[in-house]
Parts: structure tokens; sequence; C-alpha cells
């Protein structure tokens, strides 16, 4: 092979290099947009079809999920992203499967505090809701530990196929929900659990060699999980504490049908997420190429906070001038006439577009340890304005709490920024 062949098949390998990781990019902003769009759907159709009490059990119902999802990624899938690089193959698929049963013992420990749970309420009604609610959750947090594990091993393209073949089932029961005016909470989680745990059993079959693990070799891999995950667990519950604690305050202060607006009112606001995903995924590896130089880094940092300032303007006018009309279109006429509480989700929603750039700068300098600590912060703000304002203000006490709260959080981390470039 002559110097100018070789020099032609290489480009030609980097060309398709290129190729594949543009497939796995689309791949995953694909499922990312349409995983949300699904779930924005779930809550249009549920709070349509549900009584204002049963949607409020569907929004706590979440609560929990993701809390229990956050804790499952900190402790088994985030520390096997973390970890698996430093081991060789052989070692790789032993940690592997390791996690696997780390799974299967969470879960365990989970359902185990159902009897707890059962022992304080003794109905038949809310012994059935109870075992449905587990059951959902359960699954739902199983398929999203396929989807963690599978995205964790670049393995985009079929981590796309588990999550299409869930989705589309989920668009399916919804619209039946919806034609058939099905407005019964225990339908939709026992299909929703069906769906998630063929999805996991599926999976676990497919890579049933974990079944074959020693099991004397786990506890080396628990404790390297532990080493890593008891930081990002620490950091989920403050996140938790900051963010989940809104619905179970208005619980024990107001009704559920305070709880059921809330929900509403966060789902149309968490609408730009994706977007908000996305511009921090493209801006750090930005933002990491020039970290070393801090006048540079800090140019960059002032242009783009003009930038997401702009957006986050135009996300507080598109509150004001048709904030009322957007959920009333999405949501029906049981949640109109809220007044101020109509903008309050996108003024909180600005904060975090306008304070984006300074979140990524501190990742790019890897200051991760600075965003620990002000949620820390963030968190016993949240309990204490949260216990005072929600229950003298009610629902516009959460919008109060949490637009404090996120201000705070966020000055906190500008200062500490500004610290550290002064350094």
């Amino acid at each position: 092979m002559s110097f100018i062949d070789a020099i032609k098949l290489n480009v030609r390998r980097v060309r398709d290099l290129n190729k594949k990781e543009l497939l796995k990019l689309l791949s995953i902003l694909f499922d990312q947009g349409f995983t949300s769009l699904v779930s924005f759907l779930t809550t249009v159709v549920l709070s349509r079809i549900l009584a204002m009490e049963d949607y409020a059990v569907f929004v706590l119902l979440m609560s929990i999920t993701i809390t229990i999802l956050g804790f499952q990624r900190a402790l088994i899938t985030q520390p096997y992203v973390i970890n698996y690089n430093d081991f060789k193959a052989k070692e790789v698929i032993r940690y592997f499967h390791a996690n696997f049963i780390f799974k299967i013992l969470f879960t365990s420990l989970f359902v185990i505090l159902v009897p707890t749970i059962i022992w304080f309420n003794g109905s038949t009604k809310v012994l059935d809701l109870i075992f449905l609610l587990t059951f959902f959750i359960v699954f739902y947090s199983s398929f999203y530990f396929v989807k963690d594990m599978l995205l964790s091993n670049r393995e985009t393209l079929l981590n796309l196929k588990y999550s299409l073949f869930s989705n589309i089932c989920l668009v399916i029961i919804l619209t039946f929900i919806y034609i058939n005016k099905a407005n019964n909470l225990s339908f939709y989680l026992l299909a929703g659990g069906v769906i998630y745990g063929l999805a996991y059993v599926f999976y676990n079959w497919k890579n049933r060699a974990f079944l074959r693990l020693d099991l004397s070799t786990l506890l080396p891999y628990y404790r390297l999980n532990w080493k890593v995950g008891k930081w990002i667990a620490g950091s989920n519950l403050f996140f938790t504490i900051s963010s989940q604690i809104y619905p179970w305050l208005l619980l024990w202060n107001m009704s559920k049908n305070e709880i059921a607006i809330y929900g509403v009112l966060i789902s149309i606001s968490s609408l730009v997420n994706p977007v908000l995903v996305s511009l921090r995924a493209y801006l750090l590896p930005i933002f990491s190429k020039i970290s070393f130089s801090k006048e540079k880094l800090m140019i960059l940092l002032k242009k783009w906070m003009v930038v997401f300032f702009i957006l986050a303007l135009l996300l507080v006018a598109i509150g004001i001038l048709f904030g009322e009309n957007i959920i009333e279109l999405f949501f029906g006429s049981k949640y109109s006439g809220l007044g101020i509480l109509f903008v309050l989700p996108f003024v909180d929603q600005a904060i975090n577009i306008f304070f984006q750039p300074i979140d990524v700068a501190l990742n790019a300098i890897k200051r991760t340890d600075v965003g620990f600590q002000m949620l820390l912060f963030r968190s016993i703000c949240a309990l204490i304005l949260g216990v005072i304002l929600v229950q003298e203000y009610g629902l516009i006490g959460v919008f109060m709490t949490r637009i404090l709260e996120n201000m705070l959080y966020q000055l906190g981390l500008f200062i500490y920024f500004k610290k550290i470039m002064k350094v």
C-alpha cells in the first residue's frame, strides 16, 4: 500500500467514525425528544381524563418514582459509567453483570418497604393502590436501568429500539384512555408497569449470563460503586429535597386539587427542558476546550449569558401573554382562572435558563464540588421557606419558595465562580 493510499484509508476511517458518532448523537437526541413528548402527552391525557384528586395521586407517584430512580442511578448506573474504564475486557463483563444483581437487590429493598406502608393504612382500597403504585415504580425504575446501562455502553441504537417500543405502546394506551374516557388511574399504572416490565425482562433474558456470576465477587464491586456513588447519592438527596418537596408540602397543608394544579403548571414550564439539556451538551465541550484560559472563558461566558438572558426574557413573555391559553389548550378548562399562577412557573424556569452558562462553566473547570455544597444550601432553603410560605400562601407560596431558593442557589454558584476565577 502506498503512502497516499494509506492516507486515503485513514481519512475514510475518520469519515466513517464521524458518521457513526453523528448517528449515535442523533439517536440520543431523537430518543430524548420523543420521550419528553410522550411524557408531556401523559400529563395532558391524565390531567384531562382523571379527576383532580386522582391526578394529584399521579403527581405524588411520579415524585416518589423520580426519587427512587435518582438513588438507583447514583448507586448503580452512574458509578458503573465512571468505573468501568478501569477494568480490562473480562473484568468489565463481570462488573457489568454485578450491577444487574445490585439492581435486583436495590429493588428488593424497596419492595420490602411496602408492608411497612401497608401497616399504617388498613383499608382495602389503599392496599390495592399501594400494590399498583409499587408495581409501577419497580418496573419504571427497572426500565430506566436498562436505558442507563445501554447508554453507558454506548449502545445508542439499541437504546432507541427499547425506547421506541415503550413510548409507542404508551401512546397506544394513552389514546385508548382518551378515546374511551377511562378515568381509572389503576388502568394506566397496570398497563404502564407491564410495558416497562416487558422491556426489563427481555433485557435481563438477553443478558442472563449475570445469573452465573460468582456472588463472592460482589463485595469489591459494591465497595467500588459505594466509593463513588455515596457522593452522587448525597447530591441527589439534596436535589430531591429542593425539587420534590413541594407536592408533599401541599398535601400537608392543602387539598389534592392544589397538587393537581401544581403538576400541570410544572409540566408546562418543563417543556423547555429538552432544549436546555441539548444546549448544555453542546456548550460543555466548547467551554472545556478553553477552560485553561480564564480570560477566554470569561469572554465566552459573557457572550452566552447574553444569549440565555434573551431566551429567559422570551420565556417570561410567553408566560405573560400566552400562559393561560397554553394551559387551557393542553389541560382543559378545569385548570383555568389561576391568575398570577400562570406566570410564576415561567419565571422560575427563566431563572434556570439565564444561569445555565455558569453551571456549564463550573463543570468545564471540574468544580462539581461547588454544586454539591450549593445543593445542600438549596435544600435547607427549600425546606425552611417552603414550610413557612406554603402554609401561609398555599400554591402561590410554592412558587414563591421555588423562585427564591432557585435565585439564592444560582447566585451562590455565580459568587463561587467569580471567586474561583480571581484565584
